[in-house]
């Protein structure tokens, strides 16, 4: 495993880190446990095979990911980092802080955090509406306890508000999405640099982008990420080329996925890319750009529906049918939604609230979209 130093105190952190948001559960939709077995020695051969750093959150894997993470890594605490990520929407006076703080703590069994983040601030007034509440002082009585190491904030904001919260506070690190695809969008490649040239750790949410630059089918893009590789692989050297980025996170759910990616995470870093291929994978994101239909990652934190969509779901199919071929996908949207079966989550259900997307980190119009995907498959 290569190893990153955090710009701050050149604490060594694996170029490869593992986000636990996407592990393997047990169960539906309403009543899903982690699979305890499978995700544990996932995550133990991650560790096993250099990694170091562990990236949960408050609310993932329904609410479960701090406790599986203070479990499952327990025996090698002392040789791993913890990442975790405080709710804003769960935060609406100054003593909810505190609450929700000390049910993390609790979840990781009483131990510590050694990177934990402010979740997710979308724009520079939610972070402005926390700062209201006290949230700046709360920041600083914890960095000054024995329970957090680094404050940090994830952001899918744009660029300008993105440095305007970076300069709100002085921050240890912070985490945005970044990929190929991604380099204009949210942050983008100048949030990226400008977090750099601040002295902060930079870690990187989404570097395949929910598994889209790694489920390539068509042979333009293929030819364009060469024979000698695979989708994946290329989509992280990307992002692993990049001097300013600390950590590059990966939602991993199977065993191929982390030893593959351990072997590139090993292998190549910063100026790994020749000229020619980051020019074919600019060639590659265009032709995404003009074939994806909607910019659904799977994060999943539009849900649940108050209808009963299945959103991300929906979004998925919507995506492999555009990408690869109608039929797969229109097979794959009556599946995962269970539009002909008893228990229907299929777009038609929508009432158009719009409560998913006061949620979606990808400002996208789920209205429209899910309204696109009704026509589509009929």
């Amino acid at each position: 495993m290569l190893y990153r130093k955090l710009p701050k105190t050149g604490e060594e952190i694996s170029a490869l880190g593992y986000g636990v948001m996407r592990l393997p559960m047990t169960g539906d939709r309403t009543n899903s446990e982690v699979d305890y077995a499978i995700a544990e020695k996932l995550v133990r051969t991650a560790y096993e095979n250099g990694v170091n750093y562990f990236d949960g959150a408050y609310i993932y894997l329904g609410q479960k990911a701090e406790a599986f993470m203070a479990k499952a890594l327990k025996p090698v605490r002392d040789k791993v980092k913890i990442a975790t990520k405080m709710p804003p929407g769960f935060i609406n006076d100054a003593t909810d802080f505190d609450k929700i703080f000390n049910t993390m703590i609790e979840r990781l069994d009483g131990g510590y955090i050694d990177f934990f983040l402010m979740h997710g601030f979308q724009t520079y007034e939610a972070f402005d509406r926390l700062r209201k509440l006290g949230l700046l002082e709360f920041l600083e009585k914890i960095r000054k306890s024995d329970k957090v190491r680094y404050v940090g904030f994830s952001s899918h904001s744009n660029e300008k508000q993105f440095e305007e919260i970076i300069n709100a506070y002085d921050w240890d690190f912070t985490q945005i999405q970044y990929n190929y695809l991604d380099t204009r969008m949210q942050a983008g490649t100048e949030g990226l640099e400008y977090a750099a040239k601040k002295g902060l750790g930079v870690m990187i949410m989404e570097p395949i982008r929910g598994g889209l630059l790694a489920d390539i089918q068509d042979e333009e893009k293929l030819a364009l990420i060469g024979k000698d590789t695979t989708p994946a692989e290329m989509a992280l050297r990307f992002v692993l080329d990049r001097p300013e980025v600390t950590c590059v996170l990966s939602g991993m759910k199977t065993m191929d996925e982390v030893t593959q990616n351990i072997a590139t995470a090993s292998k190549y870093g910063v100026g790994n890319l020749s000229v020619s291929e980051k020019a074919n994978l600019e060639k590659v994101a265009e032709i995404f750009r003009s074939q994806v239909p909607v910019g659904c990652t799977g994060c999943g934190y539009c849900m649940p529906c108050p209808f009963g969509v299945d959103i991300p779901q929906c979004f998925e199919a919507y995506i492999e049918a555009s990408i690869t071929n109608y039929e797969r996908g229109k097979g794959a949207y009556n599946q995962r939604t269970g539009k002909l079966g008893d228990d229907p989550r299929d777009a038609s259900l929508c009432q158009k609230c719009g409560l998913c997307e006061t949620k979606c980190p990808q400002s996208i119009k789920i209205r429209e979209k899910l309204e696109e995907v009704n026509k589509y498959f009929g």
